[in-house]
């Protein structure tokens, strides 16, 4: 039987051995790196004499895992890497170079383990894998202790290792080779050879040159590298340490670096596209990214995504009809590497694939400019369009179209679009000047750069010119009366509209400056001050957004409310004059009519009326309302036929109206009146005369004068029933002179 035992290093023991299976090895070997377990078994003679003596039996060599020391697991892991039904027992040996070598008795051939650390699958097992040059092997080989011949790891300079590797790289890359640091030596030289198959050549022979410098690699540096280190350990004893890999050189691979893209033009819209991309009705994309390599050496796969190229995974390469939904645009990783070493000698590059729809262009609507010249030559017409400004949105704006990918040409026909007309086509980058007053269409050809034929020319849109507002008052003022005693008043600025313009559907902007700065938030209630002249500034806009220079709106608010004063004036009595002052035939002292010689200022003190205003007087309230026949109070004659009578007792009372204007709006008034009284001239009632007899008293009785006469009593009936002393004075006089002078006693009076 076959049986595997723990080795104690420290002493050499060895214990715990348990039975693999129940195989009769003859031929036992372990992996370098001690991870696998190979037993081969046969028949245990290969000697002919006469007769056949032990025929061959079945052969094989079987492969187990001590990645557990549990021996069931190791059972477990059994897999046969050959099996012969015609074999003999052979020896298993492992060599310097990391491979295990099969004797194969009675044939000119070894077999070879070429990769003992790897899984069964993949340890490469070869029948014949090294030649004997006709000699023949028998059941063993040399044997030694193969820990003797001690493997040093080597690394490639991204710290890979490289032990008995094939490795394969490009000409002209390098390498470089650098073994482990190794200890507990001395006298340590390092020999690099090189074995192209033919010739064995020394490369390096020292002590301090331990790694291998390969620059500029050619396809003559294809072969077998091997490194032995040769010393002494600490008994003075030889060590040595080997290493080798083989080295594969490939023709270099390259890509072109900017391959043209790809566009396509998907008029229909209703099927996929399908790209192969070798065989491209469009052009022959790996002809192209080749760029003059052979293409039995290298070849070119197409992918998605620039790890995937990197990587080379099978299958995950774009198929050869490769299925491209419209639209689309992507980026595409071309690899092109050497077939023979296409994980080494590879490069990537890309390149854009768009399948376009047939383009649809956008109506941008129309292209309006306001008229500056609404009274001149140019009305009608504007200098500066600029059609480059609807490039976007014909494209359909930031998520439309790619404008790398597409053309915008304008045109002043449709035909002109349609066929592309150099002669219709409207320079879209410097200003234009409509060639049709007020209104010029305009028409659209979008096409794709890579496929003009791929264009679409069924949109149209207008140039428009539109016309300013008309303003039909430049200024306007606003009149506002207002009535109440509010301390803030405000006014609604859009009342002046209808007067500023009659051009339909405006709008309207208020601004406090003449630049048109500072904006008036709430036109519909703006704070003025009463009586005082203020303007702002109206920007006329039409519902175009066109306006012109500000409108200057100035604000006339006028505040006179009704005013309280009504006094009486100190009363007049009616004088002996006739009606027009004259003193004639027809004077009268009962007519109720006189002068009055009011002082004015005073009265209009008393009235109080508001700054930046004006009292007008009036004899009656139709004389007001129409503000004709103002009267003078200075100098003031009443007319009896027009003031409004009041009869009281001794005489008239009359109203005299006023109205207070605002000087700044002559529409707001504030109304008032005052009171003038006429008092009537006394009745003097014709009395009984006396007669009485001469009395005796001065001794004479026919002087004719009489001492008893008292004048007072006739005092009532010259004040008749309407009128007594409390109310009246009555005097006597000699002469009328003196009676109309009114001279009191003392005077000539009695």
């Amino acid at each position: 039987g076959s049986y595997i035992f723990d080795l104690d290093l420290k002493d050499g023991k060895i214990s715990n051995g348990v039975q693999i299976s129940s195989l009769d090895g003859y031929g036992v070997e372990f992996s370098r790196d001690g991870k696998k377990l190979y037993i081969s078994t046969g028949t245990y003679s290969q000697i002919r004499s006469s007769g056949i003596r032990n025929p061959p039996q079945l052969a094989t060599i079987t492969q187990y895992s001590l990645d557990s020391r549990n021996i069931i697991d190791i059972n477990a892991s059994r897999n046969i890497i050959y099996q012969t039904n015609f074999g003999y027992r052979g020896a298993l040996q492992l060599a310097p170079d990391g491979k295990i070598y099969y004797a194969r008795s009675r044939e000119t051939y070894l077999g070879v383990i070429n990769y003992p650390e790897k899984n069964f699958i993949d340890v490469d097992f070869k029948e014949e894998g090294f030649s004997l040059n006709g000699q023949i092997s028998t059941e063993g080989l040399p044997p030694f202790i193969s820990s003797l011949l001690l493997p040093i790891k080597i690394s490639d300079a991204s710290g890979l290792p490289t032990n008995n590797v094939d490795l394969k790289t490009c000409i002209g890359s390098a390498k470089l080779i650098t073994p482990e640091a190794i200890t507990g030596i001395t006298n340590d030289t390092y020999i690099w050879t090189f074995d192209n198959g033919t010739t064995v050549t020394e490369i390096s022979n020292s002590p301090t040159q331990k790694s291998l410098n390969l620059t500029n690699i050619q396809i003559a540096d294809t072969g077998t590298y091997k490194l032995k280190i040769e010393g002494k350990d600490g008994c003075g004893s030889p060590v040595q340490y080997n290493a080798s890999f083989n080295l594969e050189v490939f023709e270099a691979a390259s890509a072109k670096p900017t391959p043209n893209p790809i566009y396509f033009c998907d008029s229909d819209a209703s099927v996929p596209n399908v790209f192969d991309f070798r065989k491209s009705a469009l052009s022959d994309k790996s002809k192209e990214i080749l760029d003059g390599l052979s293409d039995t050496i290298f070849e070119v796969l197409y992918f998605d995504d620039p790890a995937k190229a990197t990587d080379n995974v099978a299958g995950e390469n774009l198929p050869d009809d490769y299925e491209v939904n419209t639209p689309d645009e992507q980026t595409i990783y071309a690899r092109v590497h050497n077939m023979s070493a296409p994980d080494t000698c590879y490069e990537i590059t890309s390149f854009k694939l768009t399948v376009t729809g047939l383009p649809v262009a956008i109506d941008p609507g129309p292209y309006r400019v306001c008229d500056t010249d609404i009274s001149g030559p140019n009305f009608g017409y504007h200098d500066a369009f600029l059609l480059n400004t609807k490039d976007e949105a014909i494209l359909g704006g930031p998520s439309g179209l790619d404008p790398t990918l597409y053309n915008i040409s304008y045109h002043t026909t449709a035909l002109g679009a349609k066929t592309s007309d150099v002669a219709t086509i409207i320079p879209k980058d410097i200003p234009y000047r409509n060639i049709t007053k007020n209104n010029q269409e305009i028409f659209v050809r979008l096409e794709n750069k890579a496929d003009p034929t791929c264009f679409d020319a069924s949109m149209s849109f207008d140039l428009v010119v539109d016309p300013l507002p008309i303003i039909k008052n430049n200024p306007v003022i606003l009149e506002q009366c207002i009535t109440t005693s509010d301390p803030n008043p405000t006014v609604n600025l859009t009342l002046s509209e209808v007067n500023i313009s009659n051009t339909p559907n405006l709008t309207f902007e208020y601004y406090e400056d003449p630049t048109g700065t500072t904006l008036i938030t709430t036109p519909t209630s703006y704070p003025v001050i009463a009586n005082i002249s203020q303007s702002v500034y109206v920007k006329v806009i039409s519902d175009q957004g066109c306006s012109e220079d500000l409108v200057t709106l100035t604000i006339n608010v006028g505040r006179t409310l009704d005013n309280p004063f009504n006094t009486l004036q100190p009363p007049v009595c009616d004088d002996f004059l006739d009606a027009n002052g004259n003193d004639s035939a027809t004077n009268s002292d009962t007519d109720f009519i006189t002068n009055f010689s009011l002082d004015s200022i005073s009265i209009v003190n008393s009235i109080n009326p508001p700054i930046n205003t004006k009292v007008f007087f009036y004899e009656n309230q139709k004389d007001r309302t129409e503000a004709k026949n103002e009267i003078y109070i200075t100098k003031y004659r009443n007319d009896i036929s027009k003031i409004d009578i009041t009869t009281i007792t001794g005489g008239i009372q009359f109203p005299i109206y006023y109205k207070i204007l605002s000087t700044i709006n002559n529409d707001c008034q504030g109304l008032g009146q005052f009171y003038l009284q006429v008092n009537s001239v006394q009745i003097a009632n014709t009395p009984a005369n006396f007669e009485l007899c001469d009395d005796a008293i001065s001794g004479n009785t026919t002087d004719g004068i009489n001492a008893g006469i008292n004048l007072r009593d006739r005092v009532n009936d010259i004040l008749g029933p309407t009128q007594t002393e409390l109310t009246h004075e009555v005097t006597f006089h000699t002469s009328q002179a003196d009676a109309v002078r009114g001279r009191h006693p003392g005077g000539s009076g009695l």
